[in-house]
């Protein structure tokens, strides 16, 4: 048996900014519990596009909530937001986000 400690906050990051229509924000990436919750929503697109958007805090105070700025745009914004998720939750694996 070895006496190696694996640390395992090494290259963990839970959070991360991100700028859309010149407004930047920071989505704090949600814990397991929180991604159970997301699972029970099956594909209502509605309860989650609200879930993700939780996770999401201006920058600046005296800009647009994500949900305002997103809800107002393209659904190609919306589309990319969570595609940007999706890549950092490493939901398929690929260890690039």
């Amino acid at each position: 048996m070895s006496d190696t400690i694996i640390n395992l906050d090494d290259g963990i990051v839970e959070n991360f900014k991100f700028s859309i229509k010149g407004y930047t924000y920071n989505f704090k990436l949600p814990n397991t519990e929180e991604i159970d919750e997301l699972v029970s929503f099956g594909k209502d697109s509605k309860k989650i596009r609200e879930w993700l958007f939780k996770f999401v805090t201006k920058i600046n105070e005296k800009d647009p909530d994500i949900a305002e700025v997103i809800n107002k745009s393209s659904l190609q914004y919306f589309m990319a937001f969570q595609d940007m998720v999706i890549k950092k939750l490493n939901i398929n694996g690929d260890n690039k986000g």
